[in-house]
């Protein structure tokens, strides 16, 4: 969780909805009571340094927790509470091809990597990308989508574990009924930042994030040829939340 105090905004990170690139724009506007006294602007997980609770796709109510433990007194009443969402169907292949299309999450072919993988199994702290190659050797989308299935109807204690095996939803809920200010979408992205903007007098938000721009270009291609009626089905059940709460159309089959 983000907290743009001199802005007065409050920003969830979902993974695969822009949320790097916004990290970046919301950056000039958190005071260092909000973030790691040193933040980083690159390398590993460089955006977590941002993120108040050092989390950064922690979800709103787990967030909470931690602010309400700190020593901070803040009044969220004051605050613009907003996140991204997108479409489940392009969400779900996001996901699979930026995080599960390789046993190693895509992190480049060294020997460091190797070696930590290798040491992940004999330790037994095998990646949830490990776990889903071994089910299912070739890696690809549908039996992606069959692995996050499984997950959710058979293995629901890891659920929390493996990305995608959780609705976006999730990330929002929570049992003191705050309702998020603003939902924007990751199809319409620099429309709804510039809103944002308008709204906080941010200018700096009202920049089309480079990395989410491009991102976004790779993706929307046509991802529903990635589909079948089967998996249709799956994520039009694993994501009925998304698509009510977010007034996405899911499709019949």
């Amino acid at each position: 969780m983000i907290i743009a105090d001199s802005k007065k905004l409050l920003f969830v990170h979902i993974y695969k909805t822009g949320g790097s690139s916004i990290t970046s724009l919301l950056a000039p506007y958190i005071s260092e009571e909000f973030r790691h006294k040193n933040p980083q602007t690159s390398g590993d997980r460089w955006q977590k340094s941002w993120h108040f609770d050092r989390r950064q796709h922690s979800k709103f109510a787990k967030a909470l927790a931690v602010l309400e433990q700190s020593d901070i007194d803040l009044n969220l009443d004051d605050y613009l509470e907003f996140v991204f969402v997108r479409n489940p169907y392009s969400w779900v292949l996001s996901i699979w091809n930026n995080f599960y299309s390789s046993a190693r999450r895509n992190l480049p072919d060294t020997w460091d990597n190797k070696l930590k993988f290798a040491l992940r199994g004999v330790l037994n702290k095998k990646l949830d990308s490990q776990y889903f190659y071994e089910m299912y050797p070739d890696g690809g989308f549908k039996n992606f989508v069959l692995f996050i299935d499984q997950i959710v109807n058979h293995n629901p204690q890891l659920t929390e574990k493996v990305w995608g095996a959780t609705d976006q939803y999730s990330f929002i809920e929570n049992d003191r009924q705050i309702k998020f200010d603003f939902i924007g979408r990751f199809e319409n992205l620099q429309a709804d930042l510039q809103h944002i903007s308008n709204v906080a007098n941010a200018e700096q938000l009202s920049q089309m994030p480079q990395r989410a721009s491009s991102t976004y270009r790779r993706d929307r291609q046509d991802y529903l040829s990635y589909y079948d009626s089967q998996l249709i089905a799956i994520v039009n059940q694993i994501f009925a939340r998304d698509f009510q709460a977010f007034d996405y159309q899911p499709i019949e089959v």
